[in-house]
């Protein structure tokens, strides 16, 4: 739209706009438009499968150092590369086996048999250095067998 333009004309384009993504996204919550495939990571015995880049990945759990979360993105950093895929930091936190995943962070869910060691408010895994949230703090001294 060209300024000035009347309200008339802004809310015909803003309806029409609507109708469109209507028409056009008649598929469910969650999946890919094109190919109507579940982007949400699934979760399964002793792997995730997650879709990223246009493409399926399997992530065994072993494989898994940390989980990052970024707002809405999430990324999985494994001992052979990073991967970046739409998913919920508080889904995968609930949905991860408890016995091999931890929340440190707001922002971090780590695998446990990967923490190197604690110091002051950081852990260490695989040379990276990751904070300790306080809230998350006692659950983690817990691990190493403090308190």
């Amino acid at each position: 739209m060209l300024k000035p333009f009347s309200f008339e004309r802004f809310l015909k384009a803003v309806n029409k706009v609507q109708a469109l993504f209507e028409k056009n996204l008649k598929v469910q919550p969650g999946t890919d438009e094109q190919s109507n495939v579940n982007l949400k990571p699934q979760l399964k015995e002793d792997h995730l499968i997650i879709r990223a880049d246009r493409k399926l990945y399997k992530i065994n759990y072993e494989d898994l150092l940390y989980i990052e979360g970024q707002k809405a993105y999430v990324t999985f950093h494994t001992k052979k590369k990073n991967i970046t895929a739409l998913a919920s930091l508080r889904d995968l936190e609930e949905q991860l086996p408890g016995s091999q995943f931890i929340r440190i962070h707001k922002s971090y869910i780590v695998s446990i048999h990967e923490i190197d060691s604690l110091e002051g408010n950081q852990v260490e895994i695989n040379g990276i250095h990751l904070s300790v949230g306080k809230s998350y703090r006692s659950a983690v001294e817990k691990i190493f067998g403090i308190k």
